[in-house]
């Protein structure tokens, strides 16, 4: 959860340094035309032309309204993967005046908020022993798939049968997220005691926190270097060249190295945004890693029976 929580902290600084960068982006007289033709298709029902039209728009340029109405088409053809790419790719998308940004990104969170509603959920079974026979929310035994399947959101019953007895696991599927159901019968009689399996442990190493952290850590500092880098070696000879230019009064000269000047530091900024966004966040895992004195949830099991033996590790952070 940890982990969980200063990464997302990371990832929000970094889209809303992405957001502060982004241009307004003024929508064209044939951009409007297909962006409402394309609505209209979506009202018509008819997902493929709305799709066709607005990646016609975006071809004329990116607008964070098209990212939109593109999103909410994929997404009534139940193609959610797609859909929730192109909601990402408005957050950062050149944005229209009206629509206001408030107005659509209220929009945006109740169209993702209906995509994890709607759209299915990826489950894997955990199946022990592996020759079992699973059953789906009732539907006909088949041998426990080693694949992923697709289930749409809410509670499912899992039923698990082999050599006449059985068991029944209900198990919640979330859209759009990958979730693990362990199905398993229990043989008693195959263990040469009632006590469970003893377990060995390991040496404790670096903990998957630590791990993290480090790694966050040496990223954030490449990058923060590059950048650093990148501004002497590059952006500060072009400065240069423009002040140079200003002095002998060669203005198209200046105006020119003015628009790429900008670019390049927009671009180098965020590179400064990231790898501090990285360095912090991976300082604060290192630290919380060195500080916690809760011993590692580690375990290796090993088991040996009348028709098998076993081997098991678990691992938690």
């Amino acid at each position: 959860m940890r982990v969980g929580l200063v990464f997302a902290l990371g990832t929000a600084i970094l889209l809303c340094a992405s957001m502060a960068l982004a241009q307004d982006g003024k929508l064209s007289r044939k951009q409007k035309q297909l962006n409402e033709s394309g609505v209209k298709a979506i009202i018509d029902g008819d997902y493929e032309k709305a799709i066709e039209l607005f990646n016609q728009s975006l071809e004329l340029g990116e607008l964070n309204v098209t990212y939109l109405n593109l999103g909410r088409a994929y997404a009534k053809l139940g193609r959610c993967n797609d859909a929730l790419e192109k909601y990402d790719r408005m957050a950062v998308a050149p944005r229209v005046s009206s629509p206001t940004p408030e107005e659509l990104y209220e929009i945006l969170t109740r169209y993702r908020s209906e995509l994890f509603d709607e759209c299915p959920g990826k489950v894997i079974l955990r199946c022990t022993p592996t020759t079992l026979l699973v059953s789906i929310d009732g539907a006909e035994p088949m041998p426990c798939p080693s694949a992923a399947i697709e289930l749409l959101p809410g509670e499912h019953t899992f039923v698990a049968t082999l050599d006449e007895q059985r068991s029944e696991t209900k198990a919640e599927t979330k859209g759009m997220s990958t979730s693990y159901v362990d199905v398993e019968l229990d043989f008693p009689q195959q263990f040469s005691s009632s006590e469970p399996p003893p377990l060995v442990h390991p040496d404790q190493g670096s903990s998957v926190m630590g791990l993290v952290g480090w790694t966050g850590v040496g990223l954030g500092a490449g990058i923060l270097l590059a950048a650093t880098l990148y501004d002497a070696l590059a952006i500060a000879p072009a400065v240069d060249d423009f002040n140079a230019a200003v002095e002998r009064s060669d203005m198209a000269a200046a105006v020119a190295l003015q628009s790429s000047i900008d670019a390049a530091q927009t671009a180098n900024l965020v590179f400064f945004v990231s790898g501090s966004v990285l360095l912090a966040a991976g300082a604060t895992l290192a630290i919380i890693d060195l500080l916690q004195d809760q011993p590692s949830d580690n375990s290796l099991g090993f088991w040996t029976g009348p028709e098998s033996t076993g081997l098991s590790f678990s691992t938690r952070f």
